[in-house]
């Protein structure tokens, strides 16, 4: 994911939902892959059976995998 495609999940979040147990320790850099990208390159045939735990994060899955959604999931969980 390129540095101009970033997508953070708390650009538009205003309050916390933790209230005051939360607290920021540190910021973590992580590699991301698009579904599309991931399917391509390590299942590039056949059905897929999706389990995504994302808490919330349905809707950026979903955005990066339009083509896989549409051609290759059978089922979809969270």
């Amino acid at each position: 994911m390129s540095a101009s495609s970033r997508i953070s999940l708390l650009d538009n979040v205003t309050q916390s939902p933790f209230g005051q147990v939360q607290e920021h320790l540190a910021e973590v850099q992580v590699q991301g892959i698009t579904l599309d990208d991931w399917a391509e390159k390590f299942e590039p045939q056949g059905m897929l059976l999706l389990k995504a735990d994302i808490q919330g994060a349905e809707r950026l899955l979903v955005m990066g995998g339009k083509k896989t959604f549409a051609q290759r999931v059978a089922a979809f969980y969270t």
